[in-house]
């Protein structure tokens, strides 16, 4: 019994590899955003952060994917890497069979869920940029797999989690209501579906 336990928390960092390199492929474009562009008065944020108007009149759907991706300042991209960390900590390695797989296809689908939902309930010449409603739908496939596994711990504390995050998402100035709760609603479903019992230590 004890060795079973230990196994469960001996953890190396290839466990959360694609939580590591969507951070790193976020940080990346940060820098090359504020180092080469910005100073050449190229603003990656108005061709590629998702704005309904340029969705709807001129087709430019892979705005939905690519505003996943960018971030407006160093505090933004901070709390979201932070979060992101922390939720692939949780999900990534424990999602079981295929878990790599899970955690991108939950970031990304959760991302365009929120991209979705911003098209119709948002401004039409407003900007959303940002990994959040991404985060939300990988913590919300985390709350899922808690639920699963019957780790009542990890229930409360994700529950916590999400109370806080979803009051300040309808309580924080700018904050994109679209891009949390698309996210959030994208996860719940993607959660359902990916992760099984079975799939529990």
């Amino acid at each position: 019994m004890f060795q079973r336990i230990n196994r469960r928390f001996n953890y190396k960092l290839t466990d959360m590899s694609v939580t590591l390199v969507l951070i790193l492929i976020n940080i990346a474009i940060y820098i090359v955003d504020l180092v080469f562009l910005f100073g050449k008065g190229i603003d990656i944020s108005e061709r590629f952060g998702l704005l309904p108007s340029a969705v709807f009149n001129e087709g430019q759907f892979e705005r939905l994917f690519t505003c996943m991706f960018l971030h407006a300042d160093l505090s933004h991209i901070g709390s979201n890497m932070f979060g992101l960390f922390c939720m692939g900590y949780v999900y990534e390695r424990a999602a079981g069979k295929g878990r790599h797989w899970k955690m991108l296809v939950t970031y990304l689908l959760s991302g365009l869920c929120g991209s979705v939902l911003v098209l119709f309930i948002s401004e039409p010449d407003v900007i959303t940029l940002g990994a959040s409603g991404c985060i939300f739908g990988v913590m919300a496939a985390a709350f899922v797999m808690m639920l699963k596994y019957g780790n009542f711990y990890g229930i409360r504390a994700l529950l916590l989690n999400l109370a806080i995050n979803i009051s300040a998402t309808y309580h924080t100035p700018g904050i994109s209501i679209g891009g949390h709760m698309g996210g959030l609603a994208g996860g719940l479903v993607l959660g359902t579906f990916l992760i099984s019992e079975r799939d529990r230590f």
